[in-house]
């Protein structure tokens, strides 16, 4: 479709720039209240379930701040100089709603590596890492994922980790 006019095009910029935050970035969905908190939080807080307030009040005043595909504040990342934490509100203003995802560059303590990461979240998180042939786009559980390579991903460390255990317990074991 060509747009013949400049003001049919630019309502048509704006239209899409006025929809985009309420689709883009903020995954839907929430945690059910009557489940447990995650096993790792963002310094406390829990997407779908920190509201904007308990976000800014937790986190301070954030170096920048702006209305983008969510609500998006930034902050700097905790022992990483140079890098940024962004926090994505399900807000139309960052005063009212919830907190929607963080893409973090800081990495907490006893997540350094890929396999405290599979450990420390194995309770919580394995729920989320599904393999491609049951990942359905939209469903709560894929719109908390980071998508069906992580499942095979993660089965692969898993194995790779019990048979390091296996030798090394062969090992002792001489």
């Amino acid at each position: 479709m060509t747009c013949r006019t400049p003001h049919l095009s630019a309502a048509l910029v704006v239209l899409a720039a006025a929809m985009a935050p309420a689709i883009a970035q903020a995954p839907r969905g929430k945690p059910a209240a009557s489940l447990p908190p995650p096993a790792l939080t963002y310094r406390g807080l829990i997407p779908g379930r920190s509201t904007v307030e308990e976000v800014r009040k937790a986190l301070g005043t954030p170096i920048e701040e702006h209305r983008w595909y969510a609500y998006k504040l930034l902050y700097d990342a905790p022992g990483r100089p140079g890098h940024l934490d962004a926090v994505h509100l399900r807000s139309s203003d960052g005063k009212r709603g919830e907190l929607g995802c963080i893409e973090a560059a800081s990495i907490p303590a006893g997540f350094e590596s890929l396999e405290q990461v599979v450990v420390g979240l194995v309770n919580d998180e394995l729920g989320y890492m599904l393999p491609g042939y049951d990942f359905n786009e939209g469903e709560y559980e894929e719109s908390m994922s980071v998508g069906p390579a992580i499942g095979p991903m993660v089965r692969d460390l898993a194995i790779r980790m019990a048979e390091a255990e296996r030798d090394a317990s062969r090992q002792r074991g001489r």
